[in-house]
């Protein structure tokens, strides 16, 4: 995500957005800006003014470019789930079973 500002006045800001697919770990971000001071004609007036900055970079969600992790599996729910129809279908079966026997 390399990024150059050709120009800026004193004062001025530049908000710079990089997105990058597929990190799955956590990194550091650090930025490198130097600045050549010049006169209103462009003229250089002085020596190169640098500074660093960094920040730790956390991931959100799942760090694979899926949704975030709810920390929720349904997978014994739906277990569970499919059970008690199977359970109540078992159940219904046998009542009606019965219906027929004493029916007749």
């Amino acid at each position: 995500c390399g990024f150059t500002v050709p120009s800026m006045s004193a004062g001025e800001t530049v908000t710079r957005t990089c997105s990058v697919n597929g990190i799955t770990n956590p990194f550091m971000n650090v930025a490198t800006v130097t600045g050549t001071p010049v006169d209103s004609d462009g003229f250089r007036i002085g020596t190169d003014v640098t500074d660093t900055d960094q920040a730790q970079v956390t991931l959100n969600g799942s760090g694979a470019g899926g949704l975030p992790s709810t920390g929720w599996s349904g997978g014994r729910l739906a277990v569970l789930g499919v059970a008690l129809v199977l359970l109540g279908l078992f159940i219904l079966q046998s009542v009606r079973k019965q219906r027929r026997v004493i029916a007749r």
